[in-house]
Protein backbone atom coordinates (compact mmCIF):
# COMPACT_ATOMS: atom_id res chain seq x y z
CA UNK A 1 0.00 0.00 0.00
CA UNK A 2 2.87 2.35 0.89
CA UNK A 3 4.56 1.63 -2.43
CA UNK A 4 1.32 2.24 -4.31
CA UNK A 5 0.92 5.59 -2.57
CA UNK A 6 4.57 6.44 -3.32
CA UNK A 7 5.42 6.76 0.38
CA UNK A 8 9.10 6.25 1.23
CA UNK A 9 9.53 3.50 3.82
CA UNK A 10 12.98 2.89 5.31
CA UNK A 11 12.14 -0.46 6.90
CA UNK A 12 8.81 -2.06 6.05
CA UNK A 13 9.39 -4.74 8.73
CA UNK A 14 9.52 -2.22 11.58
CA UNK A 15 7.04 -3.00 14.39
CA UNK A 16 5.97 -6.18 12.61
CA UNK A 17 5.48 -9.24 14.83
CA UNK A 18 5.29 -12.73 13.39
CA UNK A 19 3.20 -15.40 15.05
CA UNK A 20 3.33 -18.90 13.64
CA UNK A 21 0.30 -21.06 14.34
CA UNK A 22 2.24 -24.16 13.32
CA UNK A 23 4.51 -25.84 15.85
CA UNK A 24 7.84 -27.15 14.68
CA UNK A 25 7.82 -30.94 14.58
CA UNK A 26 10.10 -32.52 17.19
CA UNK A 27 12.71 -35.07 16.17
CA UNK A 28 10.73 -37.83 17.92
CA UNK A 29 7.69 -37.11 15.75
CA UNK A 30 9.57 -37.54 12.48
CA UNK A 31 9.96 -41.33 12.49
CA UNK A 32 8.32 -44.53 13.70
CA UNK A 33 9.85 -45.62 16.98
CA UNK A 34 9.69 -49.40 16.73
CA UNK A 35 10.53 -52.06 14.20
CA UNK A 36 7.10 -53.61 14.75
CA UNK A 37 5.30 -50.39 13.80
CA UNK A 38 7.46 -50.07 10.70
CA UNK A 39 6.79 -53.63 9.54
CA UNK A 40 3.09 -53.46 10.45
CA UNK A 41 2.76 -50.34 8.33
CA UNK A 42 4.43 -51.99 5.35
CA UNK A 43 2.11 -55.01 5.60
CA UNK A 44 -0.98 -52.78 5.88
CA UNK A 45 0.08 -50.86 2.78
CA UNK A 46 0.63 -54.09 0.83
CA UNK A 47 -2.93 -55.16 1.62
CA UNK A 48 -4.15 -52.05 -0.20
CA UNK A 49 -2.38 -52.88 -3.47
CA UNK A 50 -4.93 -52.52 -6.25
CA UNK A 51 -3.78 -50.60 -9.29
CA UNK A 52 -7.32 -50.11 -10.60
CA UNK A 53 -8.23 -48.21 -7.44
CA UNK A 54 -5.08 -46.27 -6.61
CA UNK A 55 -1.33 -45.94 -7.14
CA UNK A 56 -0.82 -44.30 -3.74
CA UNK A 57 -0.25 -47.50 -1.68
CA UNK A 58 2.53 -48.47 -4.09
CA UNK A 59 4.17 -45.09 -3.58
CA UNK A 60 4.00 -45.37 0.21
CA UNK A 61 5.38 -48.91 0.05
CA UNK A 62 8.44 -47.86 -1.96
CA UNK A 63 9.02 -44.78 0.19
CA UNK A 64 9.18 -47.09 3.21
CA UNK A 65 11.43 -49.65 1.51
CA UNK A 66 13.89 -47.37 -0.28
CA UNK A 67 14.17 -44.22 1.85
CA UNK A 68 13.97 -42.14 -1.31
CA UNK A 69 12.73 -38.56 -1.30
CA UNK A 70 9.19 -38.19 -2.63
CA UNK A 71 10.29 -36.23 -5.70
CA UNK A 72 12.98 -38.79 -6.49
CA UNK A 73 10.60 -41.71 -6.26
CA UNK A 74 7.88 -40.08 -8.35
CA UNK A 75 10.44 -39.24 -11.04
CA UNK A 76 11.43 -42.89 -11.58
CA UNK A 77 10.72 -44.42 -14.98
CA UNK A 78 10.74 -48.05 -16.04
CA UNK A 79 14.11 -47.46 -17.72
CA UNK A 80 15.63 -46.81 -14.30
CA UNK A 81 14.79 -50.24 -12.87
CA UNK A 82 17.35 -53.02 -13.05
CA UNK A 83 15.21 -56.09 -12.40
CA UNK A 84 18.16 -58.47 -12.76
CA UNK A 85 20.56 -56.78 -10.34
CA UNK A 86 17.83 -55.45 -8.05
CA UNK A 87 18.30 -51.71 -7.87
CA UNK A 88 16.76 -48.38 -8.86
CA UNK A 89 18.74 -45.53 -10.39
CA UNK A 90 17.82 -41.99 -9.38
CA UNK A 91 19.32 -38.87 -10.91
CA UNK A 92 16.50 -36.29 -10.86
CA UNK A 93 13.23 -35.31 -9.21
CA UNK A 94 9.70 -34.62 -10.41
CA UNK A 95 7.96 -31.41 -9.35
CA UNK A 96 4.23 -32.12 -8.98
CA UNK A 97 3.40 -28.40 -9.04
CA UNK A 98 5.12 -27.55 -12.32
CA UNK A 99 4.67 -31.14 -13.59
CA UNK A 100 8.26 -31.19 -14.79
CA UNK A 101 11.43 -33.17 -14.14
CA UNK A 102 13.96 -31.10 -12.19
CA UNK A 103 17.63 -31.63 -11.25
CA UNK A 104 18.59 -33.69 -8.16
CA UNK A 105 18.95 -32.02 -4.77
CA UNK A 106 22.73 -32.38 -4.91
CA UNK A 107 25.46 -34.51 -6.52
CA UNK A 108 25.21 -37.26 -3.91
CA UNK A 109 21.51 -37.60 -4.73
CA UNK A 110 22.54 -39.28 -7.98
CA UNK A 111 22.83 -42.88 -6.87
CA UNK A 112 21.56 -46.44 -7.08
CA UNK A 113 19.15 -47.75 -4.44
CA UNK A 114 18.95 -51.49 -3.67
CA UNK A 115 15.58 -53.26 -3.67
CA UNK A 116 14.73 -56.78 -2.49
CA UNK A 117 12.96 -59.61 -4.31
CA UNK A 118 9.57 -58.59 -2.97
CA UNK A 119 10.00 -55.08 -4.39
CA UNK A 120 10.99 -56.54 -7.75
CA UNK A 121 7.89 -58.74 -7.86
CA UNK A 122 5.66 -55.79 -6.90
CA UNK A 123 7.19 -53.71 -9.71
CA UNK A 124 6.81 -56.47 -12.29
CA UNK A 125 3.13 -56.95 -11.46
CA UNK A 126 2.57 -53.18 -11.35
CA UNK A 127 4.13 -52.82 -14.80
CA UNK A 128 1.80 -55.46 -16.25
CA UNK A 129 -1.31 -53.92 -14.65
CA UNK A 130 -0.34 -50.42 -15.72
CA UNK A 131 0.21 -51.39 -19.35
CA UNK A 132 -3.08 -53.29 -19.44
CA UNK A 133 -5.07 -50.37 -17.97
CA UNK A 134 -3.44 -47.83 -20.28
CA UNK A 135 -4.12 -49.99 -23.32
CA UNK A 136 -7.78 -50.45 -22.41
CA UNK A 137 -8.23 -46.71 -21.83
CA UNK A 138 -6.13 -45.58 -24.78
CA UNK A 139 -3.67 -43.74 -22.55
CA UNK A 140 0.03 -43.36 -23.31
CA UNK A 141 2.59 -43.22 -20.52
CA UNK A 142 4.88 -40.92 -22.52
CA UNK A 143 7.63 -40.61 -19.90
CA UNK A 144 7.38 -44.28 -18.86
CA UNK A 145 6.80 -43.19 -15.25
CA UNK A 146 6.55 -46.08 -12.81
CA UNK A 147 3.85 -44.44 -10.69
CA UNK A 148 1.75 -43.11 -13.58
CA UNK A 149 -1.96 -43.68 -13.07
CA UNK A 150 -4.95 -43.01 -15.30
CA UNK A 151 -6.75 -41.27 -12.42
CA UNK A 152 -4.49 -38.22 -12.54
CA UNK A 153 -4.45 -35.50 -15.19
CA UNK A 154 -0.72 -35.04 -14.73
CA UNK A 155 0.02 -38.77 -14.41
CA UNK A 156 1.04 -38.88 -10.73
CA UNK A 157 -0.43 -37.76 -7.37
CA UNK A 158 1.01 -34.86 -5.38
CA UNK A 159 2.69 -35.16 -2.01
CA UNK A 160 -0.39 -33.91 -0.11
CA UNK A 161 -2.50 -36.81 -1.44
CA UNK A 162 0.12 -39.34 -0.38
CA UNK A 163 0.55 -37.80 3.07
CA UNK A 164 -3.23 -37.85 3.59
CA UNK A 165 -3.44 -41.55 2.69
CA UNK A 166 -0.49 -42.32 4.98
CA UNK A 167 -2.22 -40.45 7.79
CA UNK A 168 -5.40 -42.52 7.37
CA UNK A 169 -3.52 -45.83 7.42
CA UNK A 170 -1.50 -44.92 10.52
CA UNK A 171 -4.64 -43.83 12.37
CA UNK A 172 -6.41 -47.09 11.55
CA UNK A 173 -3.40 -49.05 12.81
CA UNK A 174 -3.23 -46.84 15.92
CA UNK A 175 0.43 -46.15 15.17
CA UNK A 176 1.99 -42.91 16.37
CA UNK A 177 3.52 -40.51 15.58
CA UNK A 178 1.69 -39.76 12.33
CA UNK A 179 4.62 -39.49 9.94
CA UNK A 180 4.77 -37.96 6.47
CA UNK A 181 6.58 -39.09 3.32
CA UNK A 182 9.69 -37.50 4.84
CA UNK A 183 9.07 -39.52 7.97
CA UNK A 184 9.08 -42.69 5.88
CA UNK A 185 12.60 -41.75 4.77
CA UNK A 186 13.71 -41.07 8.36
CA UNK A 187 12.22 -44.38 9.51
CA UNK A 188 14.02 -46.32 6.76
CA UNK A 189 17.33 -44.73 7.71
CA UNK A 190 16.71 -45.60 11.36
CA UNK A 191 15.78 -49.17 10.45
CA UNK A 192 19.01 -49.72 8.50
CA UNK A 193 21.04 -48.38 11.39
CA UNK A 194 19.04 -50.54 13.79
CA UNK A 195 19.98 -53.56 11.66
CA UNK A 196 23.67 -52.76 11.99
CA UNK A 197 24.47 -51.37 8.55
CA UNK A 198 27.55 -49.17 8.23
CA UNK A 199 26.85 -45.44 8.41
CA UNK A 200 28.78 -44.82 5.22
CA UNK A 201 26.62 -47.32 3.34
CA UNK A 202 23.40 -45.82 4.71
CA UNK A 203 24.59 -42.35 3.68
CA UNK A 204 25.15 -43.54 0.11
CA UNK A 205 21.79 -45.28 -0.11
CA UNK A 206 19.93 -42.21 1.16
CA UNK A 207 21.96 -39.74 -0.86
CA UNK A 208 23.34 -37.80 2.11
CA UNK A 209 26.43 -35.66 1.65
CA UNK A 210 28.32 -37.07 4.63
CA UNK A 211 28.05 -39.19 7.76
CA UNK A 212 27.84 -36.19 10.12
CA UNK A 213 24.51 -35.20 8.58
CA UNK A 214 23.36 -38.81 8.86
CA UNK A 215 24.14 -38.94 12.60
CA UNK A 216 22.26 -35.69 13.15
CA UNK A 217 19.16 -36.89 11.30
CA UNK A 218 19.07 -40.60 12.17
CA UNK A 219 21.04 -40.72 15.41
CA UNK A 220 17.91 -41.27 17.48
CA UNK A 221 17.70 -44.98 16.34
CA UNK A 222 14.74 -47.18 17.32
CA UNK A 223 13.45 -47.92 20.81
CA UNK A 224 14.15 -51.66 20.61
CA UNK A 225 17.80 -50.93 19.83
CA UNK A 226 18.08 -48.46 22.71
CA UNK A 227 16.62 -51.02 25.14
CA UNK A 228 18.96 -53.71 23.79
CA UNK A 229 22.03 -51.51 24.18
CA UNK A 230 21.02 -50.49 27.70
CA UNK A 231 20.92 -54.15 28.69
CA UNK A 232 24.29 -54.76 27.05
CA UNK A 233 25.77 -51.97 29.16
CA UNK A 234 24.47 -53.70 32.32
CA UNK A 235 26.18 -56.94 31.28
CA UNK A 236 29.50 -55.15 30.78
CA UNK A 237 29.59 -54.28 34.49
CA UNK A 238 28.49 -57.79 35.48
CA UNK A 239 31.48 -59.25 33.61
CA UNK A 240 33.84 -56.96 35.48
CA UNK A 241 32.50 -57.86 38.93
Amino acid sequence: MAIADKILVDDFTQHVELFSSQKQQSVEDKYLHTEKDYLDLINAVKEKFNYQKSIVPYIIYFLLKTGMRFGELIALTWDEVDFEKGFLKTYRRFNTLSHKFVPPKNKTSIRIVPIDEECIKVLQLLHTQQEKANKELGIRNHSKMIFQHFGYIHSVPDIASVNKALNVILNKLDIYPIITTKGARHTYGSYLWHKGFDLGVIAKILGHKDISMLVEVYGHTLEEKIYEEFNNIKYIWKERS
